[in-house]
């Protein structure tokens, strides 16, 4: 298993070095595990992290974004019935702690590992969750953010619609599909659609019940 006990009880300058090293240890061993409370374990480590910081003021048991990260994708990962919620939540925290600690501040790894989670969870609305997510990097990075949605992100989005029941699934990933192309042509290399992008929509339109869902996919694959 992957059962890591981490030691907080004591306060020398030797143990909260190692409280460190076994915080960050057992996050990432965490990430790693197929156990179905791994998504609860991680959170609660990062959650001592915090703690100790707080208690100690020792940056060396600081949490930062990475550690966030880690967490948000077993969440993400976990399969776990509202997985993706929590995913969220953690990047709202991340939001607030970044106003005032950029060490925290959500990066891009940080919101597609979100748009991951809700892809994922097959969840009603979670299409429009992901959505929202990357509207939010595309409106903050045009703001002045560093946080700027890529080819994965939008990918991410035209999945979680393509797996969703919605009977506009299909035209909303092509939706998304054709934002990648224009901000592409507008000169934005980072997201210019790939393979995954088109094969994703005309599998969308393979599955939908439209009835010229044949044309549409033959026209994206010609493309």
């Amino acid at each position: 298993g992957k059962e890591i006990v981490v030691d907080d009880t004591r306060k020398d300058g030797d143990d909260v070095k190692f409280n460190a090293r076994a915080f960050n240890a057992a996050i990432r061993a965490w990430a790693e595990s197929d156990e179905p409370d791994a998504a609860i374990k991680a959170e609660s480590i990062l959650g001592k992290m915090r703690e100790l910081y707080k208690e100690t003021g020792n940056r060396d048991v600081k949490p930062n974004a990475k550690h966030y990260n880690s967490v948000i994708s077993v969440w993400a990962n976990s399969g776990e019935k509202g997985a993706a919620n929590r995913a969220e939540e953690i990047l709202k925290q991340m939001e607030t702690s970044g106003v005032d600690d950029s060490s925290i501040s959500p990066t891009t790894v940080s919101c597609n590992a979100v748009i991951d989670a809700w892809a994922k969870s097959g969840e009603e609305g979670a299409a429009e969750h992901a959505e929202v997510i990357l509207d939010k990097m595309i409106k903050g990075h045009l703001n002045g953010s560093k946080v700027k949605a890529n080819v994965r992100s939008f990918n991410s989005v035209i999945n979680a619609w393509a797996k969703s029941r919605d009977a506009r699934a299909a035209q909303k990933a092509e939706e998304i599909l054709d934002r990648m192309r224009l901000l592409a042509e507008e000169g934005d290399e980072d997201v210019r659609p790939d393979t995954a992008s088109f094969s994703t929509v005309i599998n969308a339109w393979a599955r939908s019940h439209n009835l010229d869902k044949a044309e549409r996919a033959l026209d994206l694959y010609k493309q």
